[in-house]
């Protein structure tokens, strides 16, 4: 049976960009309004969703994420919304290039590299675990992020009590919020 995600892990993960929090999606797809871009995500397997909202670009200064000292993160999703999907994607160097980061889950943060992307992902009110897959930045600027990404997971959705698997891919458009 998979490993399931401690919940004291997920909520060292949410304290970390509260901040990206604050804001109100009004609904509105005005992407040029420069809150932040836009990413769109499908998840296929124990749930079928098609999920986009905004992305967030967000810098940590050492901050422990589960015995990893980050420094950067994206953010996609998770403006509080019933029920939440956020995905946030760490690394240990201040700016990913572009390049390929493998993905790893929070369970195995204390081996971050600087060419691997930690994982923190809740799928409709379901922390995912023993999550593997890819990042990949595509384009890279003073403000902004581009790129696609792939992963699994296990998560007991639906009050199931073992774990099942979801697939999902999708792409992003990152940028720092600005408030």
């Amino acid at each position: 049976m998979p490993v399931l995600l401690p919940r004291s892990l997920l909520g060292l993960a949410v304290l970390l960009v509260p901040l990206v929090l604050l804001g109100c999606d009004s609904g509105e797809d005005d992407e040029d309004n420069n809150q932040g871009g836009r990413y769109s995500l499908q998840a296929t397997g124990a749930v079928i969703v098609s999920l986009d909202g905004q992305a967030y670009l967000f810098g940590v200064e050492d901050v422990p994420q589960g015995g990893a000292d980050v420094a950067f993160g994206i953010q996609l999703g998770g403006r509080n919304p019933s029920p939440l999907n956020s995905f946030e994607f760490f690394f240990l160097d201040a700016r990913p290039a572009v390049g390929t980061y493998p993905i790893i889950p929070l369970e195995k943060a204390g081996t971050l590299t600087n060419s691997e992307a930690l994982l923190v992902a809740t799928l409709q009110d379901v922390p995912l675990a023993n999550l593997s897959g890819v990042l990949i930045v595509e384009e890279a600027s003073s403000d902004q992020l581009e790129g696609t990404f792939v992963f699994t997971g296990d998560g007991a959705f639906g009050g199931a009590v073992e774990a099942e698997t979801i697939r999902a891919e999708g792409s992003f458009v990152a940028r720092f919020l600005v408030l």
